[in-house]
């Protein structure tokens, strides 16, 4: 499978047939779709967007029997949102299905779990790519400062620039 976005919805495919069932097609952005982050274990991702909304979505959400008492699954199993940020990349926490992180131009990294803000860290710098590291001891930040050329910040988590290069 693979995800892309057209504007503010989210299309899964099928990679060989390029076919994309209705039930693979996610809305809930109210603004442009700017990044997507597979989980682990394929069963949904995560996505980020200039709405200010960060998403978890899974791919195959419980159908309940109102007849048994059983809800049908949310999707987007959570969401998190902030005014007057536009989120640019989000990671996932190995193993951890419902922990995740989210940049964007509110100059900070977001350790987002079941929805809720759990940490901040004040990078103080814009950053558009996180990637996390092995077991999330460490990211490396794609960083861009005014007046000079982008750079490849490692920070230590919990959080502290480690070195730059």
């Amino acid at each position: 499978l693979f995800a892309c976005t057209n504007q503010h919805a989210i299309s899964v495919h099928k990679f060989y047939t390029a076919e994309c069932p209705p039930e693979y097609t996610f809305k809930d952005h109210s603004g442009k779709v700017r990044c997507i982050q597979w989980l682990d274990d394929d069963s949904g991702f995560i996505s980020g967007g200039w709405d200010g909304a960060v998403c978890q979505w899974n791919l195959h959400p419980k159908q309940g029997d109102p007849k048994d008492g059983q809800e049908k699954e949310a999707n987007p199993q959570y969401k998190f949102s902030l005014k007057n940020v536009n989120f640019s990349c989000v990671a996932n926490k190995p193993d951890i299905k419902t922990t995740f992180y989210a940049v964007g131009t509110d100059k900070s990294i977001k350790e987002i779990e079941n929805g809720k803000e759990k940490l901040r860290f004040e990078a103080g710098v814009n950053i558009s790519q996180l990637v996390t590291m092995n077991g999330a001891r460490a990211f490396f930040a794609g960083v861009a400062e005014d007046d000079k050329p982008g750079s490849i910040q490692v920070l230590r988590y919990p959080w502290e620039k480690v070195f730059e290069v």
